[in-house]
């Protein structure tokens, strides 16, 4: 049986955890989720997040769902309650203003977050992965995704089966809810980027790696310039690899955020 949601949320607060960087004031106006890849966890956005902090913003990076000690314990719809409560402690933090981002599948469901809810100011976008409606995808799980679809039709949505996971080319099985494994892989569901995207209407930063063939070779057409016409937004190459792209980013994520909230002072 699942644990209560109360207990798997596991919002870890990034400034309570690096002691040795600056941590924020509560006089900060600016706060940002910033949610981990596929098979991944806080710790691999630990060093974006410092820089963050440092230069006075609030950071909350939860354990989300799709990490590889969740294993997707829960679907998307419940993944997006989890950013509801990052929110809610940035609040009680003292931000007044904020962002939803992420790396990978992160970058996905933080679009598809900021497409579906209000309150969010803008939208990071850092090495976006989880393209569900590719022919890649359709390829090599679209036979899960068929399989998931006649369990949930016949009653058995929430046994556990072997399904098809995807992740930086390699497929793999994993043993998940055919409703979860649904609401992070369906073509037609919310993790599909170019349908979301059309729904960004905030300050959008969409970042890739130069050596992150797959996305790269999609471009901006892809789905960034989907989103509805913003002069914030904007679309960078940066010199890394799928993984390396956030910490890549670094300097063009500091940039953007000043002057997406240039009238938002950020400390005393």
């Amino acid at each position: 049986m699942s644990a209560p949601f109360s207990e798997t949320i596991r919002v870890v607060v990034v400034a309570a955890l690096l002691a040795c960087s600056v941590l924020a004031h509560a006089s900060d106006k600016v706060g940002i989720v910033l949610m981990h890849g596929k098979q991944g966890s806080a710790e691999h956005v630990q060093s974006l997040a410092a820089d963050l902090i440092a230069h006075g913003y609030l950071v909350v990076a939860p354990d989300m769902p799709w990490s590889k000690a969740r294993g997707y314990d829960r679907p998307l719809e419940e993944a997006q309650r989890e950013i509801d409560a990052a929110l809610n402690v940035l609040r009680q933090q003292g931000a007044i203003r904020f962002v939803v981002a992420g790396h990978s599948m992160g970058a996905n469901m933080a679009i598809g977050y900021a497409a579906t809810h209000q309150g969010v100011d803008a939208v990071m976008a850092l090495g976006p992965g989880q393209t569900v409606e590719s022919q890649s995808f359709v390829d090599h799980l679209g036979g899960s995704v068929q399989e998931a679809k006649a369990r949930v039709a016949a009653a058995e949505g929430d046994n556990p089966a072997r399904l098809q996971d995807m992740h930086l080319g390699r497929v793999f099985s994993i043993e998940v809810s055919p409703r979860i494994y649904l609401s992070y892989f369906d073509p037609a569901g919310l993790a599909n980027m170019p349908q979301t995207a059309k729904r960004i209407a905030i300050p959008f930063l969409w970042t890739v790696g130069s050596r992150d063939k797959n996305m790269l070779d999609r471009g901006p057409a892809y789905a960034f310039d989907l989103a509805q016409p913003n002069r914030l937004s904007r679309y960078q190459v940066v010199d890394a690899d799928h993984m390396g792209t956030p910490e890549a980013s670094r300097g063009v994520v500091l940039q953007w955020l000043s002057g997406v909230f240039q009238n938002t002072p950020q400390t005393n």
